[in-house]
């Protein structure tokens, strides 16, 4: 084989490697769109506790519940026992951190 030969060997190889790489990856699964969960409890505490200020001022004396599903996360206000009222209460996306619902217990 001459040095042109061997040349364009390696270009083809290359473009057949490079395709097939490319077409491999573009027909692999995104896992990145498998992840459901983008907002971390944390996150999502911190989402409502915004919120939570600008409706009631002070959130000091409420106890923070949470709980979650596949794709959203719910945080709950509850007062102190013996206290009267109710606090807010959200409905979070795991995805965006976008509040999806609120309720104010006044």
């Amino acid at each position: 084989m001459n040095c042109l030969n061997t040349t364009r060997l390696f270009v083809v190889s290359i473009c057949i490697l490079f395709g097939a790489t490319s077409s491999f990856s573009q027909n692999a699964p995104d896992t990145q769109d498998k992840k459901e969960t983008c907002i971390i409890k944390e996150q999502a505490i911190e989402i409502a506790k915004k919120d939570a200020i600008i409706a009631y001022k002070d959130i000091k004396s409420f106890e923070i519940v949470v709980s979650e599903s596949k794709k959203k996360w719910y945080i709950k206000f509850q007062l102190e026992k013996g206290l009267d009222g109710g606090g807010p209460e959200y409905v979070i996306s795991k995805k965006t951190g976008k509040i999806l619902k609120k309720t104010y217990w006044q």
